[in-house]
């Protein structure tokens, strides 16, 4: 228990007959001891809620940087070249239209009279157009030439001068003949040709490039002038 000086109020250790600080001589003199304090109630404290625990969140991965896309450069082309001018397309040049040439038939004994001959052997040529200054030509057995009046070589036996189409017929056209009790007929190199249209036939043949038998009843074109052969 402390001492308490009397002089100074300095507290000495118990035991101690002289003051520490002043010197003055102690006296026993026991401090009081203070009152307990009463204690002091608090209110109960108000209970906190619940804290709930949540885990820790996952770490997210930073995204990935990319670098920014670097711009593609554009192709660079030439300059186009200059076309040349273009010309229209030549038009061809229209080709003369030929009719198709008609096969001549080949005569089978079914298709065709049986040759004759004639009386005198005379046959005749008769003509199928208007305005002809000779109705029809009597055929006798001589070989006959067919064309126009030549100054140079002199007449024909069977002048065309004067028909209708005889520009087309040629100075020696053809040739009609007697062969074998047959008359035929053959084309001398004209310009223009001689063609048959046989009885029965819808259509002239081609020009014949040979000598041809004549049927009565036939039909003869030399050029452009139509005869009709008969015999009798």
């Amino acid at each position: 228990m402390a001492i308490i000086c009397d002089a100074c109020g300095y507290e000495n250790i118990d035991g101690a007959e002289f003051c520490e600080a002043c010197g003055n001589e102690l006296t026993a003199t026991v401090a009081p001891t203070p009152a307990p304090s009463p204690p002091v109630s608090f209110p109960d404290p108000t209970p906190q809620p619940t804290q709930i625990s949540y885990p820790d969140p996952i770490p997210q991965p930073s995204p990935t940087a990319y670098p920014d896309p670097q711009p593609v450069p554009q192709p660079i082309y030439p300059d186009p070249i200059p076309q040349p001018t273009a010309y229209p397309d030549p038009q061809p040049v229209p080709q003369p239209m030929y009719p198709d040439p008609v096969p001549t038939p080949q005569p089978t004994l079914g298709d065709l009279p049986s040759p004759q001959t004639f009386t005198g052997d005379t046959a005749r040529l008769v003509a199928k157009q208007a305005g002809c200054p000779y109705p029809e030509f009597v055929l006798d057995g001589s070989n006959l030439i067919v064309g126009r009046f030549d100054p140079d070589t002199g007449p024909v036996d069977i002048d065309l001068e004067g028909f209708p189409g005889e520009d087309t017929i040629s100075r020696n056209h053809g040739e009609i003949y007697q062969e074998g009790g047959q008359w035929k007929i053959k084309d001398l190199g004209s310009t223009n040709g001689i063609f048959i249209k046989r009885v029965g036939q819808p259509r002239f043949s081609a020009r014949i490039m040979m000598p041809e038998p004549l049927y009565s009843g036939d039909e003869v074109a030399i050029a452009k002038i139509r005869f009709l052969f008969q015999s009798s």
